[in-house]
């Protein structure tokens, strides 16, 4: 390996999401090239143990002690404060900010973009359970007390740190909403892409169990999105359950690709701060997805799918999607996955494109590769 410089990336370690797993991803590519590649825990993470399912990427952890100013360090969006003495062992000059997730950004510029700027009509806004007066002031008052105890907190928290600042050149986007973002916000012209790649192998030899019920199966993910899918759950319900809507919480990750394998539709109305991963393991399982055109979504780059299979909440009423749902799958799975081609074939060729993606990287640092 090239033992004069390195490229580290912060990493959260122990937390299993589309973020982290992309970082190992980076930092995998880059051993196969021969690169020596580190990962460095975020701040208060270093004890805790790296998920198991990221071994295949090899990870090798390491201090920032160890590294030195020649080094590349990349840094997630979501990361604003160091300790200060860490700025010892790291160069502002090759220091990146790797824009995961637009709206998750720790600089305010970007924080919330999509609410800011693409607001939901109050329609979708407001939550089935606000209609009890007296739980919705209950709501209210304890959010209240917890942004002024977090505000009480936060400068306790930046003390013997430093806040993190980039070259307006050193950025690196995930996602076309991520660049398109950026440069109008800060009427830039920075165009390196570093994205990252659905595994396809584990749609290889995947044993499904399928719900036995005569239902039309939607899966969807709740933690992104349950306060506007009450609203379709409700309307379900009041049409005696014409579909099994499925949600994907806190289950192993392969019931989560059992259940999307089985499912004629993945459904996402949340909003999209990036490539999210589950719309294309769906599709790479030959389930096709409706998702709501938001975030990334709004991006034909990151998100090739024809108009019919993109929800536009800003114009839709909740009845007029339920029966958007209900009309896409009366055409039938197979007829919508062979819809969703060119989606699929993108998505298959994610990790050659990524690895294209690494190739500018180092030609443009000129790092030694």
């Amino acid at each position: 390996m090239n033992k004069l410089r390195k490229i580290a990336i912060f990493v959260p370690k122990g937390l299993r999401t589309g973020g982290p797993e992309a970082m190992h991803q980076l930092h995998h590519q880059l051993l196969e090239r021969n690169i020596n590649s580190v990962l460095i825990p975020y701040p208060g993470t270093s004890s805790k143990k790296d998920v198991d399912e990221y071994s295949k990427y090899n990870p090798i952890w390491s201090k920032v002690s160890q590294l030195n100013k020649r080094d590349i360090v990349i840094v997630p969006c979501d990361l604003d404060y160091l300790p200060f003495w860490h700025f010892f062992f790291i160069s502002k000059k090759y220091l990146f900010s790797w824009m995961l997730a637009v709206d998750f950004c720790a600089d305010s510029d970007f924080r919330r973009y999509e609410s800011k700027n693409f607001p939901l009509p109050s329609e979708w806004q407001m939550r089935i359970s606000e209609k009890s007066f007296f739980k919705s002031l209950k709501n209210k008052i304890f959010s209240l007390i917890d942004i002024y105890i977090k505000k009480r907190e936060k400068p306790y928290k930046k003390i013997g740190r430093r806040k993190i600042t980039f070259l307006s050149e050193n950025y690196l986007f995930q996602s076309f909403y991520a660049k398109d973002v950026f440069n109008k916000t800060r009427n830039s012209k920075c165009s390196l892409m570093l994205s990252d790649y659905v595994n396809i192998e584990f749609s290889k030899n995947l044993n499904v169990n399928k719900c036995e019920c005569l239902k039309w199966h939607v899966s969807y993910f709740p933690s992104k999105s349950q306060h506007l899918m009450e609203f379709l759950l409700k309307i379900n319900s009041d049409n005696n359950d014409l579909i099994h809507f499925i949600p994907m919480k806190n289950i192993p990750k392969n019931e989560v690709l059992n259940i999307l394998a089985y499912a004629d539709l993945y459904l996402d109305i949340g909003f999209f701060p990036g490539k999210d991963r589950l719309p294309r393991e769906s599709v790479l399982l030959n389930t096709p997805v409706l998702l709501a055109k938001r975030g990334s979504a709004r991006y034909f780059e990151d998100f090739p799918l024809v108009k019919d299979y993109l929800v536009n909440l800003s114009i839709l009423s909740q009845k007029q999607v339920y029966n958007l749902i209900v009309d896409t799958l009366k055409k039938g799975k197979a007829y919508n996955i062979t819809n969703q081609a060119q989606f699929k074939e993108t998505v298959l060729k994610e990790k050659q494109v990524f690895a294209e993606e690494i190739t500018r990287f180092l030609h443009e640092t000129k790092f030694p590769h």
